[in-house]
């Protein structure tokens, strides 16, 4: 834990319960809720040092804590080498400068972490745009820097300011994410591409991407509303779906298990009458191949069907069983299936 009054910037850097507690952690969140109540005085360099330790968290629902601490352990040797000067230009350029890509392998996949905007004033950092991609196969999860968390799931991108001003709190998605939004008297909004979802403070699953043919919100908890360019405004309860198809129709219904469609978080996937289009959609951005269709009429067979740990070779025999059709390797494109009717 740090001493008052002392080098707060770097000691709070470089003390991993801090950067545990500012990553969504609560083992120690009394401690440092406390701690930083008291010290209101220090409240600028604290919130610094709270934005550099949100921003360095992204890691995979897969990811390796012994890569993630030697990860950290190299930047705290780092830290410890330089004189405060340098500490504060390092972590300055490190938190704003432009145009970082960011590799990180974790796990079975990769997550790309791009900051698009080149800032000739490194003062306007609400202007500063994070893109986060999944790659095929590897859900991530991160914070925000409102402390909201997010669940992405595979092939998704979602763009966010390293900064939220004070009346704008406005998020991009394409695919599909799983949002735990941190209560504030500012509105959340995801901008999606089939409509807009603005909460304050709730749980919900955002399945919007942008190649199918509907889009679903559930809500877990809390309300939502839902509205778009040509899409009048809909409220929702706890335990209520909106879909939104490519004419802007909306269709809200009550369902029974609305975690059904947030199970993809715990690696599993659950269909209920879906059709079969959907099913290899998924299949598509789980296992990185893709589906053509030889004939067009098997994509609206529908299914009731859950997998998890199945491979992908299980599922498709499964599909194969309950319908009459086949699916074939292309010879020349290993990562193309045909799907064939019998």
């Amino acid at each position: 834990m740090p001493e008052k009054n002392r080098n707060i910037y770097s000691r709070l850097l470089m003390d991993s319960s801090f950067v545990a507690y500012a990553q969504g952690e609560t083992k120690n969140s009394v401690y440092w809720n406390g701690w930083i109540a008291s010290h209101k005085e220090e409240k600028e360099q604290i919130d610094e040092a709270l934005l550099v330790a949100r921003t360095m968290q992204f890691r995979s629902q897969k990811s390796s804590s012994f890569l993630l601490n030697q990860k950290w352990d190299t930047l705290k040797h780092k830290l410890q080498d330089m004189d405060q000067l340098k500490l504060k230009r390092y972590l300055k350029v490190w938190k704003y400068a432009a145009s970082i890509l960011i590799l990180i392998s974790l796990g079975l996949g990769s997550l790309f972490l791009v900051q698009t905007k080149r800032l000739n004033d490194f003062n306007q950092m609400a202007s500063n745009e994070m893109v986060i991609k999944t790659s095929t196969g590897a859900p991530s999860h991160l914070l925000l820097p409102d402390g909201t968390e997010v669940w992405i799931n595979s092939s998704s991108t979602l763009k966010y300011p390293s900064v939220f001003s004070e009346n704008q709190r406005d998020v991009q998605l394409e695919g599909e994410a799983f949002f735990h939004v941190t209560k504030n008297h500012v509105p959340f909004v995801v901008h999606a591409p089939k409509c807009n979802v603005k909460v304050y403070g709730t749980q919900f699953n955002v399945d919007a991407y942008s190649d199918q043919e509907r889009s679903i919100v559930a809500l877990k908890e809390g309300s939502i509303s839902i509205s778009g360019e040509n899409i009048k405004e809909h409220f929702l309860k706890p335990g209520m779906i909106a879909e939104i198809d490519n004419s802007s129709n909306v269709q809200i219904n009550k369902v029974t298990k609305v975690d059904d469609y947030a199970d993809w978080m715990d690696g599993k996937q659950s269909f209920k009458g879906r059709p079969l289009k959907e099913i290899t959609d998924r299949l598509g951005r789980k296992f990185g191949v893709r589906f053509v269709y030889k004939d067009p009429k098997a994509a609206q067979y529908t299914y009731n069907l859950s997998f998890s740990t199945e491979s992908l070779k299980e599922i498709l025999e499964l599909l194969e069983f309950t319908a009459p059709l086949h699916f074939e390797r292309e010879t020349d494109d290993h990562n193309q299936i045909n799907v064939i009717s019998k």
